[in-house]
């Protein structure tokens, strides 16, 4: 079997089950629908009749209700029509059969006769006075007949859109595989020792860029096979060097297609992420914003609403903002703008600039003396801010985080303390990796993984370094190390 088929029948098989669950899904929407429409209808029957009915029966007008019966019976698709009273006893119907019987029937969908029917039951109630009950039965063979109708038509559409799917396939199937075989062909004229054969090459993809490196190959042999007699010392020597060099290719091939495979795993878990990231916040705004839509809200039940919708707006937000800094800083897309600065006001100004929603104490430390350092200081704040809001969250309520600083000869360091449970010594320096979540389900590092790669993007494109240590009490302390600014 050819690849070519394979490949059909692997699309085929999709669309059949795809269709297949398309038709079901459909096919149950239209009964739960027709069956709905079936109930409203009899269940507006009865309610209009059972006014005049008790009406009737108020004032003794016995023939009026077996006219009313008999009415409500020839009404389309109404099959039964009768009244039985509180012993369950027929009293009156459009059937004179069932008089004086018990009720053969309840509610819900039941046989009679051959046909299938639904029954239903109205009180029929005057001022808490009972005069019995109505109960009426509406055919159902109707909307089976619909469905039967409806399910030829699906299955014929379903056909026609296969048949569609599998042409489309094949014609598709046929020009992107045409490359490959043209390839296929001259392969194997090259291992008959025919090197004359060159591939027609037109587009710029990877498969042109094979076929331009086949031809490449093909002439080369040429050449080689040509000149192999006339000069083989030379031919020697040169077949030596082409030998080295194919394989450093073939070493640098092997490390590309390493990279590529790590690429594409990134890619893989990259997606991964960000669609499960983003599916919680986009969830909670949808059901929000359809609960506004469809219950009568107070006003203060509408403005807490549209308060959460604007809190998972704004995480929405901060993830995208986040998966941007990380590409950017790998593509080299962030420009520094750097100028001297107070580094004991810049911690400060960023404590302030953090939410506080526990009581933990965040208390800063620095000499009188610190010096400035050459940095931009809206891209160190985002740092600073989310290495103590982590420090914050892994502390216990009304514990303390310590902000320090000190002088070192060549460098600046800013230390961050918690007092939480510690990060494992595993575990130390591949929480700065990207998208690495921590498997302690008590470790804050756990969460998207991009933070404090971040940070540590942003700390070497100063040209300084950020690691984590074990802390005084047993917590973490994250140590940021900047160059000193040249006098």
């Amino acid at each position: 079997m050819t690849y070519r088929a394979k490949l059909i029948i692997a699309i085929c098989a999709v669309s059949v089950l795809t269709l297949a669950a398309l038709m079901i899904n459909r096919m149950l929407l239209v009964e739960e629908i027709l069956f709905e429409r079936a109930q409203t209808r009899l269940v507006s029957a009865g309610g209009v009749f059972s006014r005049e009915i008790i009406d009737d029966l108020v004032q003794d007008r016995i023939e009026r209700v077996r006219d009313a019966l008999g009415f409500l019976a020839s009404q389309k698709r109404i099959s039964l029509a009768l009244i039985y009273d509180q012993n369950g006893i027929v009293r009156s119907a459009s059937d004179e059969r069932f008089v004086g019987l018990p009720v053969p029937y309840h509610d819900g969908q039941q046989r009679l006769g051959d046909e299938q029917v639904l029954i239903q039951s109205f009180p029929l109630l005057d001022h808490d006075v009972s005069f019995g009950t109505l109960q009426l039965a509406l055919s159902l063979e109707q909307m089976h007949r619909d469905l039967v109708v409806l399910f030829i038509w699906s299955a014929v559409l379903s056909v026609l859109m296969l048949v569609f799917i599998i042409g489309v396939s094949w014609k598709l199937s046929g020009r992107l595989l045409k490359p490959l075989e043209a390839m296929r062909q001259a392969a194997e004229g090259i291992a008959r020792g025919d090197f004359s054969r060159e591939i027609l090459v037109q587009s710029q993809d990877v498969i042109g860029a094979l076929g331009r490196s086949f031809n490449h190959m093909a002439h080369e042999l040429d050449d080689m096979t040509r000149h192999l007699q006339e000069r083989i010392d030379e031919a020697t020597a040169k077949l030596a060097a082409a030998n080295a060099l194919l394989t450093e290719k073939k070493q640098e091939l092997e490390r590309g297609n390493r990279r590529l495979v790590e690429l594409d795993r990134m890619k893989t878990e990259f997606l991964s992420i960000v669609s499960h990231d983003l599916r919680n916040p986009l969830t909670a705004v949808i059901g929000l914003a359809d609960s506004m839509q469809r219950m009568p809200l107070s006003e203060e039940k509408r403005m807490h609403y549209l308060d959460m919708i604007k809190s998972e707006g704004v995480r929405m937000t901060d993830i995208i903002e986040a998966y941007l800094d990380i590409t950017k800083i790998e593509s080299g897309g962030i420009r520094l703008l750097k100028k001297l600065t107070d580094v004991a006001k810049l911690c400060a100004d960023s404590v302030r600039a953090i939410k506080m929603t526990s009581g933990v104490h965040v208390e800063l430390d620095f000499p009188e003396s610190m010096p400035t350092v050459k940095v931009d200081p809206d891209r160190m704040r985002q740092v600073i801010v989310n290495i103590v809001d982590n420090a914050i969250k892994v502390s216990p309520p009304t514990g303390h985080v310590t902000v320090s600083g000190k002088a070192l000869p060549d460098a600046v360091q800013i230390s961050v303390e918690d007092e939480g449970p510690g990060i494992s010594p595993e575990e130390r320096d591949r929480i700065f990796e990207k998208y690495y979540r921590s498997e302690d389900r008590h470790n804050v590092y756990k969460g998207r993984g991009l933070g404090l790669a971040i940070a540590r993007g942003i700390i070497e494109m100063h040209g300084g370094k950020i690691w984590a240590e074990e802390g005084n009490n047993g917590g973490a302390r994250m140590v940021l190390s900047l160059p000193r600014t040249e006098a």
